[in-house]
């Protein structure tokens, strides 16, 4: 293997572990916004059981 075709393997690596990365950035901005609708959905669950004063919700 000449130097030419290592330093063009080592380029095709680095461009993968680009790709890798900005794929796991765009998991962990997914995995933010449904841990954001979570907690929307359990401040409306809380407020409900306020406001209709009934038992708390309970899953089966």
């Amino acid at each position: 293997m000449t130097l030419g075709e290592v330093k063009s393997e080592l380029g095709s690596i680095h461009g993968h572990l680009i790709a890798t990365e900005s794929d796991v950035k765009n998991i962990y901005g997914v995995l933010a916004r449904q841990d954001d609708r979570l907690e929307h959905i359990e401040r409306r669950l809380d407020l409900r059981e306020l406001a209709e004063a009934q038992r708390p919700y309970e899953p089966k």
